[in-house]
């Protein structure tokens, strides 16, 4: 019966402490500072009324909690509910500091909470703690967006951990042109069908780079993304044709939804179509404007703000 308990109160406590972290303000002073910083972290209390205290704790950006908490205590609740604390630390040289809560109880603590950075986060790797010490430091795939100044989706992509201003041939200057981009709803989900071109002038291989598709927000938010390993392709001998086809049995997680891909070259151009079935797609579906991006490798081919006509039974963008 105890450990029943104990798994009740980790559950709630953990559903309670994720909102703490997304409450949790930048420090005072820049990250780059090698002086201590404030920040103000705010949190939803535990409902276990047997919570001895919270423990918030600070790492730097690629590196485990390797030392105990920042900060302990149980503050008294705030007129809005929410407990608050006062946490001193010192900024990384470079890159984020990472601030995570638990809650105590005797012997026993909750798990880690999502975690919220302040400072700037590498743009091109994962880095994120489920643990003390159980951590993922990673490079996100080539031709992930990273964020850039410029407003175009297509210039900034991530290469070898790094972002980097696509090069190539293609380019972030090759532009799509849409045929037809329809939504429609279909009970809990959204389907959508793609169908474009784009000139031919450009070599490509999504057998070799693999492929990405986003569909964005005009200010550049990424609201879809479907991301197709390069094995996943097959091509005819030509090179002429490639096509991806979702398999049921065992669906990608990355693929998002993406049931199918293909690209054929035709005289002087590529004819682009694509199938999509995701709750994802929701988001992208009620958007007056759609920028479509597909990507591969360091060659970036896309429509720029495609304008969509909203209908009861779904959109089309064009």
């Amino acid at each position: 019966m105890l450990t029943n308990t104990r798994n009740v109160w980790a559950r709630r406590t953990r559903r309670l402490i994720i909102a703490a972290a997304l409450a949790c303000a930048g420090s005072t002073l820049p990250p780059s500072s090698s002086d201590a910083a404030t920040a103000r972290v705010r949190w939803l209390p535990s409902e276990s009324a047997a919570i001895t205290h919270y423990d918030v704790y600070v790492r730097n950006a690629e590196a485990i909690y390797d030392e105990g908490p920042a900060w302990s205590g149980t503050p008294a609740p705030d007129a809005d509910g929410l407990l608050e604390a006062l946490v001193t630390f010192t900024p990384a040289a470079a890159g984020a500091n990472y601030f995570s809560i638990v809650a105590v109880k005797g012997p026993v603590t909750s798990p880690l909470s999502h975690e919220l950075p302040t400072g700037t986060p590498a743009a091109c790797r994962v880095d994120e703690c489920t643990t003390q010490t159980s951590c993922d430091f990673s490079e996100l795939p080539d031709g992930t967006s990273c964020s850039d100044t410029t407003g175009d989706p297509c210039l900034s992509q991530c290469r070898a951990g790094v972002c980097a201003t696509a090069t190539g041939s293609g380019g972030a200057s090759t532009e799509v042109e849409v045929d037809r981009l329809r939504f429609t709803t279909a009970g809990s989900t959204v389907k959508a069908k793609l169908g474009g071109e784009f000139p031919a002038d450009t070599a490509i291989s999504p057998a070799t780079t693999g492929a990405v598709v986003e569909l964005r927000a005009q200010d550049g938010t990424v609201l879809y993304s479907s991301s197709i390993a390069a094995p996943s392709f097959t091509t005819t001998p030509s090179g002429r044709r490639f096509t991806f086809g979702a398999t049921r049995a065992d669906p990608d997680p990355g693929w998002n939804g993406l049931s199918r891909l293909k690209l054929r070259r035709s005289g002087s151009k590529w004819d682009l179509t694509a199938r999509l079935d995701s709750p994802a797609l929701l988001e992208a579906s009620l958007e007056s404007t759609i920028t479509l991006v597909l990507r591969m490798g360091a060659t970036c081919f896309r429509r720029l703000d495609a304008t969509c006509e909203l209908k009861p039974s779904g959109s089309t963008c064009s």
